[in-house]
């Protein structure tokens, strides 16, 4: 398209985009936002909310992400299909992860399961170096927390899955020694 244009004339630059001068063309061009690490996302075109990472090297216009919400790949996103998602639909994001079990640590820059913890004076289960699962009580002591860190803690409702761990961690040891004693 040519449009003439005399000394003196203006063009009205549309909302959101920018103009450049090269070799005597006016350029219009959509202004792109900028994305910065754990920045959340949401497409224009589409439901696909995401945590963004990093743009991609290759200098196509693409970005990979830490995280999305269509179980998609979170590599090769087109960075002109994306806009910074609204507070509410950044609540969006984080209800849907929490009914995942899952919430986004932005300080880590990765996604942690939602672990809950026994109250004070309530009894929770732990794995022996035996292998054997016993009660103990919430004391919120220093004890309490390493347990809990270190994941060898689990509500009482969880004493199925403490019983496999408990199992996998006998078979390790009793395969340990079988190899000691071969």
């Amino acid at each position: 398209m040519e449009i003439k244009l005399n000394a003196g004339d203006r063009i009205i630059v549309p909302e959101n985009c920018t103009a450049t001068i090269e070799d005597k063309l006016i350029i219009i061009e959509e202004e792109q936002e900028e994305f910065k690490e754990g920045d959340i996302l949401i497409s224009k075109y589409s439901t696909s909310i995401l945590i963004f990472s990093n743009y991609r090297k290759d200098g196509f216009g693409l970005f990979d992400s830490y995280f999305n919400n269509t179980n998609k790949s979170n590599s090769a996103w087109v960075v002109k299909n994306f806009r910074h998602a609204t507070e509410e639909e950044k609540q969006t994001l984080y209800d849907s992860l929490k009914e995942q079990g899952l919430y986004w640590n932005a300080g880590k820059k990765e996604m942690e399961r939602i672990r809950k913890r026994a109250e004070k004076g309530e009894k929770y289960l732990f794995i022996t170096g035996r292998g054997e699962i016993v009660e103990y009580t919430e004391d919120n002591d220093y004890d309490d927390d390493e347990a809990y860190d270190l994941g060898n803690y689990f509500l009482l409702s969880e004493r199925k899955e403490a019983e496999e761990y408990a199992k996998a961690l006998k078979a390790i040891f009793e395969k340990r020694l079988k190899v000691i004693q071969d």
